[in-house]
């Protein structure tokens, strides 16, 4: 995950930009975006927890 900040945006009380980069490209993610993402990843955490423990 990168955080960017330019001076411009900061300037104009602009909140940062949320980049995901991978292999095959980056994209930029909003708020829903970016919280739909973090769900994701609690799930896939809980799901190799209970995999350990079986």
């Amino acid at each position: 995950m990168q955080i960017g900040l330019g001076h411009d945006e900061e300037a104009r009380g602009e909140p940062p930009r949320l980049w995901l980069s991978a292999v095959d490209g980056t994209a930029e993610l909003d708020s829903t975006a970016l919280g739909s993402f973090i769900d994701g990843l609690e799930h896939f955490a809980l799901s190799l927890r209970g995999l350990r423990h079986r």
